[in-house]
């Protein structure tokens, strides 16, 4: 196994098995140092809020021997004053903290991605990676917000309980006894609920599915009524009118409310009248005001504990998502500046295997790419000239051989380094990443020359545009791979949605035109009329070259010099040579 890499189940070898923290404890390792402070402006937040309820319940109490004094009101006043200042610090600050635990478990996924390799990113499936960050961390943020709801709702309980010892230790006992019974029942009570929540989501989810089925597949099913029929009546009214899930759900949500307000009901109903019956007459009305707002307090942890699990088990699917992402290899080394150009590119029995192959889907390959080349690559379906590009860019790395620049072995993010790629299925950025060099004159030619000036608009970072065609994407992310200056231009299928005059265009004039500036051309294309117009042509069949053919130059000497676009390259000085055009 090569130095620096991790045994297949991504995982390192002699750690055993890992053992991780869940709930609380993963939300405190996420937020780190700054959530003491969180924690204790919570802490002071609820200890306040009991104190003003406290505050109250003591002032109703007095009322029944005479007027309050101005002094109590003063210091309740002053209590109130704290409050207000604390809980609107506490949140303000728990805030921040939900937000940077959410950041933080989203920052190391982030880079766990960056890091990655494609093949990796692939086998996860991209949307499902994206999907998987955007719920999990989600979960997180309700979470965190949830965490600090408890700890609030328990600090004030502790609070309300605690003063009551004070005045009547035996309605405190009752009132505590109430209420871990209120806790555990409607614990109960939730649980069953958050099931019969699943069963009613799976089956509004089962409807839709149908719906999409019978609104997507509306001109399939316009040919066959049968067809049609049989979706919507054997299928799609018996899932629209099983009622029992929604059912479920709602008897489930009737019994959780109900027992909320029995439990709030019998809080007031023991501080009232149970405890002065049996003898605890000191306090009853301070007894009442702490019964009523501790219903207040049980409800919210019942309601926050789910978040905190949900969000342990968010963190934990974010940890195993950042460890799957890790790429198998050694880290690339710094001790030597990366390659900026190149004179030959070679494939030494250059082979790859997706997962789960019994044998190698492209390859073994021996092949040579010369600098100011310009190669077209054929084949048919599953041929292997994607996995060959793929291969050739750096972007998958081989399963056997070597890939030498100049005759020298170079780590494979150095290699990438060579290539502007527009794959068939390109992403089109809305800015430029890293465009600190981005040169908005050169960019406007460029535009020009793609018949785009019309329909993109250049911004300080990049382009800007509404709604684009297939063929004026694909175009705009030619213009943003050229204006890269990186010395190779890979395009998969490029010309595959351009309409036929811009196709000869691209042949006749735009690709002369990349060459005479340098650039070395490679392009999967299955246009036989312009095969001509390269150097070399590749044919694969079944993962292996077929044919290397040298093409001899037919074209007439004075065809690019009548190309539609005769600017020079934006910034070059000079127009050197007459086919230069604005790219």
């Amino acid at each position: 196994m090569p130095a620096g890499a991790r045994p297949p189940g991504g995982r390192p070898s002699g750690t055993g098995s890992v053992v991780r923290p869940r709930g609380v404890w993963l939300l405190l390792r996420e937020a780190g140092i700054g959530a003491w402070l969180a924690i204790l402006l919570t802490i002071g937040s609820g200890f306040c809020q009991a104190l003003a309820v406290v505050g109250v319940g003591l002032g109703a109490q007095m009322l029944e021997d005479g007027p309050v004094p101005w002094t109590a009101g003063a210091l309740f006043a002053v209590t109130l004053a704290v409050l207000v200042a604390v809980s609107a610090l506490a949140q303000l600050v728990g805030q921040r903290l939900v937000e940077r635990i959410a950041t933080s478990a989203a920052e190391r996924v982030g880079a766990g991605i960056a890091d990655s390799e494609l093949a990796t990113i692939e086998a996860l499936g991209g949307l499902r990676v994206v999907d998987a960050i955007t719920r999990n961390t989600a979960a997180v943020r309700r979470g965190a917000h949830g965490a600090l709801g408890i700890l609030h709702a328990s600090t004030q309980l502790i609070g309300l309980l605690g003063a009551l010892v004070l005045f009547s230790p035996g309605t405190m006992l009752l009132l505590a006894g109430v209420t871990l019974a209120g806790f555990y029942l409607q614990d109960r009570v939730r649980k069953r609920s958050a099931g019969a929540a699943l069963l009613a989501a799976a089956a509004d989810a089962r409807v839709a599915l149908l719906v999409r089925h019978l609104v997507s597949g509306f001109r399939e099913l316009l040919g066959s009524r049968r067809r049609e029929a049989d979706l919507v009546t054997h299928y799609l009214i018996p899932a629209a009118t099983n009622l029992s899930p929604q059912r479920g759900l709602a008897s489930a949500t009737a019994s959780r409310a109900g027992i909320a307000t029995g439990v709030a009901l019998t809080l007031v109903f023991v501080a009232a009248f149970v405890a002065p019956a049996m003898g605890f007459t000191t306090g009853v009305a301070l007894a009442v005001f702490v019964g009523s707002h501790t219903y207040e307090g049980l409800q919210s942890i019942v309601t926050y504990l789910p978040m905190i699990a949900e969000a342990g088990q968010a963190v934990a699917r974010l940890d195993d998502l950042t460890e799957s992402l890790r790429p198998n290899v050694a880290p690339a080394t710094a001790s030597r500046p990366p390659p900026r150009a190149f004179d030959r590119i070679a494939f030494r029995g250059v082979s790859y295997a997706y997962a789960g192959a019994d044998a190698p889907t492209l390859g073994p390959l021996d092949l040579e790419l010369r600098k100011g080349e310009v190669v077209f690559i054929t084949g048919g379906n599953g041929s292997g000239k994607s996995t060959l590009m793929k291969l050739l860019t750096g972007l998958y790395r081989p399963a056997d051989g070597l890939v030498l620049i100049d005759g020298a072995a170079w780590h494979i993010e150095d290699h990438r380094g060579l290539f502007s790629t527009v794959f068939t299925d390109f992403h089109l950025f809305d800015m430029i990443p890293d465009a600190r060099g981005f040169d908005r004159g050169r960019a406007e030619a460029l535009l020009k020359t793609l018949h785009l000036s019309d329909h993109v608009r250049i911004t300080d970072t990049g382009f800007a545009a509404a709604r684009l065609s297939a063929g004026r994407r694909k175009r705009l992310a030619l213009a943003q791979a050229v204006l890269e200056d990186r010395p190779i231009l890979v395009l998969d299928e490029w010309t595959a949605d351009q309409d036929p005059d811009f196709r000869i265009e691209f042949f006749d004039s735009l690709i002369p035109a990349l060459k005479a500036q340098g650039l070395t051309i490679v392009a999967v294309t299955h246009d036989e009329r312009f095969f001509d117009r390269c150097d070399r042509l590749l044919h694969l069949a079944d993962g292996r070259i077929d044919a290397d053919t040298s093409v001899n130059d037919t074209r007439t000497p004075d065809r690019t010099e009548t190309t539609r676009f005769p600017a020079p390259r934006i910034g070059s000085g000079s127009m050197q040579n007459k086919n230069a055009i604005a790219l």
